[in-house]
């Protein structure tokens, strides 16, 4: 799943080592452009495209294992009424269920609907396909860019809206047993209009299989209605608990989205939310505390978009041109260290190495993770916006410029000539 686990912390202590790092491969081409992270479940990577399709490959050599090209007819953007995503298919990441042999993708198909699609990880059969609009939902304003979560027998869906906010849309999360049966059960903010749930990274689960998720800003200008929130769910998806700056309708007024990343499920009971204002909140994790309940706040820097990665007490926020590091207690966050990357995406730590892709120029970087020294760089090609690297057995993957690319260390993969 996206993050790697179910918190969606993006942090492994598996990777490859500073040293020697190098391409190891390049994937045949695939149809369209990537906005989900790549997935990676055993020796398999799995990426989806723009174009509804869905291409497995060999996590050590690149070769394809399968594929299904073109599950549905994706919308042409200047049908829609506002977005920056020509076409629209698949815009999240997948999720997965090894133990059966499943993985997961929503995509949008004409005429315009979402699907949840359910594919055989063996050989990328159709097993089932369910249409998963909620209600009243109009899809040509909603928009299914958040990872799917599995948890709980279900397939958790995040909506929210498009670039532009155009519309009636309301944040919103679909569930959908495993296997397909019964009918979707449905979350939908009380705010009259927007509250999305947007963020790559989609719900964080708990240990105990309580979903904690972020909204973006609503409409309203007074009373408290979901918008700017971390909410905790139930499986069921019953509101049990609810933070929200005291600022929200300034936030909502200003379009200044809390839930542009995940909540951070850190040690200590604690919970750790950072938006577009740039201030970092610390919450009980067993009391989200209503308005104004936090146990500590403090500005990180001017931005964090996207994911950030958290390991322990650490927190690894993609702000404006730089990656920024912090430890964080009750008392307060210290900077640990500040690199430079002019557009960062969310970052992945793996083998104490963060990676971060500047999606402005089409570049992994990976820095130490004790100092943010830069040890390796590579071009990556053309990439899509919160574009994020993923991790599995040694190696590190990116989708970018037409294909998948994996790097490793000496030792490692096949070395460049």
């Amino acid at each position: 799943m996206w993050g790697g686990d179910p918190t969606r912390s993006n942090v492994t202590k598996d990777g490859p080592s500073a040293n020697g790092l190098h391409l190891a491969w390049t994937s045949p081409a695939i149809d369209g452009s990537v906005y989900g992270e790549p997935l990676v479940v055993g020796s398999t990577v799995i990426v989806a495209t723009d174009h509804d399709s869905v291409y497995a490959f060999d996590s050590a050599t690149g070769a394809a294992k399968w594929q299904q090209v073109g599950l549905g007819r994706p919308v042409a953007a200047s049908s829609l009424p506002c977005g920056d995503v020509d076409p629209v298919g698949i815009t999240s990441t997948p999720v997965a269920d090894p133990a059966n042999n499943r993985v997961y993708v929503v995509g949008m198909l004409q005429p315009n609907h979402h699907e949840l699609i359910a594919l055989d990880l063996r050989d990328g059969s159709i097993l089932f396909r369910k249409t998963v609009d909620a209600p009243g939902a109009d899809p040509t304003v909603h928009n299914q860019r958040g990872a799917l979560a599995f948890a709980n027998g279900k397939v958790y869906i995040p909506f929210g809206g498009r670039f532009g906010d155009c519309g009636q849309y309301r944040g919103r999360i679909v569930a959908v047993a495993a296997d397909g049966s019964g009918d979707p059960i449905t979350y939908t903010v009380r705010a009259n209009r927007e509250g999305g749930f947007w963020t790559p990274p989609g719900p964080a689960v708990a240990p105990d299989g309580t979903l904690l998720v972020a909204s973006g800003n609503s409409d309203t200008t007074t009373d408290f209605d979901d918008g700017n929130a971390v909410i905790r769910l139930s499986p069921d998806l019953h509101v049990l608990d609810e933070f929200a700056p005291t600022n929200f309708a300034q936030l909502n007024g200003g379009d200044v989205d809390l839930g542009t990343t995940s909540p951070a499920l850190l040690d200590g009971n604690r919970v750790f939310q950072v938006g577009k204002s740039g201030v970092g909140y610390l919450l009980a994790a067993d009391h989200l505390g209503g308005v104004g309940g936090e146990v500590h706040q403090q500005q990180v820097c001017d931005r964090v978009m996207g994911a950030v990665a958290h390991d322990g007490a650490t927190i690894f926020a993609p702000c404006p041109s730089s990656v920024v590091v912090v430890s964080v207690t009750d008392a307060g966050f210290t900077q640990n260290w500040s690199t430079p990357i002019a557009q960062p995406g969310p970052p992945m730590v793996a083998n104490g190495i963060v990676w971060v892709i500047d999606v402005r120029g089409g570049v992994v970087h990976a820095l130490d993770g004790q100092s943010g020294t830069e040890v390796f760089h590579a071009p990556v090609g053309d990439v899509t916006h919160f574009s994020a690297p993923s991790e599995g057995n040694g190696f590190v993957f990116v989708a970018g410029g037409g294909n998948v690319k994996a790097f490793t260390s000496a030792g490692n993969g096949t070395p460049l000539p």
